[in-house]
């Protein structure tokens, strides 16, 4: 065996020197101690500054959220009958509190943001459901009114926040994404408008539902102009480019609204031209060249659409509708003045059957001889008949008679014979 065998051997059987063992032990220690040491006064440290940026009072607010959350998530997860019933509930029902907050924890669990479009557009098109179904029931007007208004207001929610998710698709997601959600969008939205002029048209004595639902009527209407507006501007700004058939279905759709805008043109120009007196001429005629502009640019809607500009055709159809608007508007506040100025009815009074629609006092519902009607301009540019109480001009003065010169019966002072 040689000496380095022996060598190796005699190492593999002895230990470390005490000295060596001991002094390393004490190093070893006191590491540790330094170490523990070190980390309770971080973790010290840290306890103090969580005091300090997250105290008691701000995480126990920021924990409630979270808590509501997860007892709605218990409560309809676990009461499943419960929910499932909701789903018929209507505003005021019992069960319609449930039923708004399983949509808003449906809403809350979805994380994609297409997915989440169509979710609000569908409950958009529950609210609508709603009002169909509290049309036919028994309730009186006054409640159905206020379960109207109640749907309507959700249902300018939902719309609004689709308007804001079809945004963020836009900025964020692909153009394919976004012409996707945007044609289901344009579409419900249509489907909608229609149904909500039909409750219009069903609920004439509701006057307080009725203009509720013209509001979602028109932010429905502005809904639909958007998602159409955002399909042709993915395609007009060479981010999307359109198939044969994706192009004939946006001129389709393009040409959809100018059809409806162009009944809307005809409506208007007969009313306008319906407008009789007492209601201002100057009103009349300025409602009638704003009826008459939005039929020209509908016009050029039209030309542009032959000529499968989409973009022009969209925006005028769009400024043609608001045309439209600014018409029945100018109209409308025409009629509301005039009628303010009619008499009011009262008994006794004779009517006349067949008045006579001129400039008279009379033919402007005055029956006053006392009273004069004469035209004064508001800062609005409209004529508005004032009545205009007319004072009697006083009696002319008595004539002053002197005495001395009268004569009364025969002067018998006088000779007859002198006047023969």
């Amino acid at each position: 065996m040689s000496d380095i065998t022996k060598q190796l051997k005699a190492l593999r059987n002895s230990g470390p020197r005490t000295e060596w063992k001991k002094s390393n032990r004490e190093f070893l220690m006191s590491e540790v101690k330094r170490s523990l040491q070190d980390s309770t006064a971080g973790e010290k440290w840290a306890l103090e500054l969580s005091k300090i940026v997250f105290p008691w009072r701000v995480m126990k607010l920021a924990a409630r959220p979270v808590l509501a959350l997860v007892s709605v998530v218990a409560l309809v997860l676990g009461s499943g009958l419960s929910v499932s019933a909701s789903q018929l509930a209507l505003p005021g029902d019992a069960l319609y509190g449930l039923k708004i907050a399983s949509e808003k924890v449906q809403v809350a669990l979805t994380f994609d943001k297409k997915e989440s479009a169509k979710i609000h557009v569908e409950l958009a098109g529950k609210r609508i459901n709603e009002i169909k179904q509290i049309k036919g029931n028994t309730d009186s007007d006054q409640k159905k009114i206020q379960k109207i208004n109640v749907a309507m207001d959700k249902f300018k929610e939902e719309i609004s926040t689709v308007q804001n998710k079809l945004e963020s698709l836009k900025n964020e997601s692909s153009a394919e994404t976004t012409v996707e959600v945007a044609k289901i969008v344009d579409n419900k939205a249509t489907e909608y408008q229609e149904d909500l002029v039909q409750a219009t048209n069903e609920l004439p004595e509701l006057n307080d539902a009725t203009q509720n639902i013209n509001q979602s009527l028109d932010l429905a209407d502005e809904t639909s102009d958007a998602a159409l507006a955002m399909i042709v501007e993915k395609h007009t700004q060479g981010e999307m480019i359109f198939s044969g058939e994706m192009e004939e279905d946006v001129l389709e759709r393009v040409g959809e609204k100018i059809g409806i805008v162009e009944v809307k043109v005809a409506e208007v120009q007969g009313q306008v031209s319906d407008l009789t007196l007492p209601v201002d001429p100057a009103a009349t005629l300025v409602a009638q060249q704003t009826a008459d502009q939005a039929k020209v640019v509908l016009g050029e809607a039209k030309e542009a659409l032959d000529q499968k500009d989409l973009e022009i055709a969209l925006t005028k159809t769009i400024e043609s509708k608001e045309l439209v608007k600014q018409a029945e508007q100018i109209a409308a506040d025409a009629i509301t003045v005039a009628a303010n100025l009619l008499p009011a009815p009262c008994e006794g009074c004779s009517v006349n059957e067949n008045p006579d629609l001129t400039n008279s006092p009379e033919s402007l519902g005055n029956t006053n001889p006392d009273v004069n009607v004469t035209p004064e301009t508001n800062t609005n540019t409209v004529k508005v008949y004032t009545p205009v109480k007319v004072v009697p001009p006083p009696p002319p003065p008595e004539p002053v008679i002197d005495e001395s010169t009268l004569k009364v019966g025969i002067d018998l002072t006088q000779d007859p014979s002198a006047t023969q």
